[in-house]
């Protein structure tokens, strides 16, 4: 039986990790996480957000303006914030406030394992804000991608990473997708006038499905794909 592309995203970031989101601006990734979220955050004992400048405080103020569960949906466990502004009113379960990607990992690490010793609770990751990391911090980005990636694959968990390739140029982006085991593309196209918008299976298990694409529509009521032609 064929499967649905958020029943693909769930099943391809269940079976190994990290996965990368990666979109641009418009195609609604926002959406995207929310309902991906619904489906898996019941699968894991404890849900972590690591957000960058503040990414989770933009996600779930416009998820919870379209869905009136956006917030819930989206509430983590935990919350660890990097160089936030915004934020630190959401009262994060931990504050970091430097740019050394060494330093903040190391600081992520130590959080994890006081928070969590090897206790064999299934955990989720949500990691937001890279990009904007990276717009401010290009050579430490290069850095961070790896560490992070294989800090928490060494957690045996979930590890979903929503990324804004766009805001880099290709060698950065090949770089980042070296690193990622699931990828998923999510674009905005136009042809013959229409803005639509397109999601791309670049990598994942299942490679029977790999390099299709489906065009999307989102609405309060749900989300509907149809299948692109070849």
């Amino acid at each position: 039986m064929a499967k649905d592309p958020i029943s693909l995203m769930m099943d391809a970031s269940l079976r190994m990790s990290p996965t990368f989101l990666n979109y641009q601006i418009g195609s609604e990734i926002e959406l995207i996480l929310y309902h991906l979220l619904k489906r898996l955050k019941g699968l894991y004992d404890e849900v972590f957000v690591i957000s960058f400048h503040d990414a989770y405080h933009f996600f779930v103020s416009y998820v919870s303006s379209v869905y009136p569960d956006g917030r819930e949906v989206f509430r983590p466990s935990y919350l660890i914030s990097v160089n936030p502004f915004l934020e630190e009113v959401m009262n994060p379960t931990m504050v970091i406030k430097v740019k050394d990607p060494e330093i903040i990992m190391g600081r992520i690490q130590s959080k994890l394992l006081s928070l969590n010793p090897d206790n064999g609770k299934k955990k989720l990751f949500l990691v937001l804000g890279l990009d904007l990391y990276g717009i401010r911090y290009r050579d430490e980005l290069i850095q961070m991608i790896p560490m992070i990636s294989r800090m928490l694959a060494r957690e045996r968990s979930n590890v979903l990473m929503a990324f804004n390739v766009r805001a880099f140029p290709e060698t950065v982006s090949e770089i980042i997708d070296s690193f990622a085991l699931n990828i998923f593309r999510f674009a905005v196209e136009v042809k013959k006038k229409a803005i639509r918008r397109k999601l791309t299976v670049i990598r994942s298990p299942f490679i029977e499905y790999n390099l299709r694409s489906w065009y999307y529509t989102i609405t309060k009521e749900g989300i509907t794909f149809e299948l692109a032609e070849r």
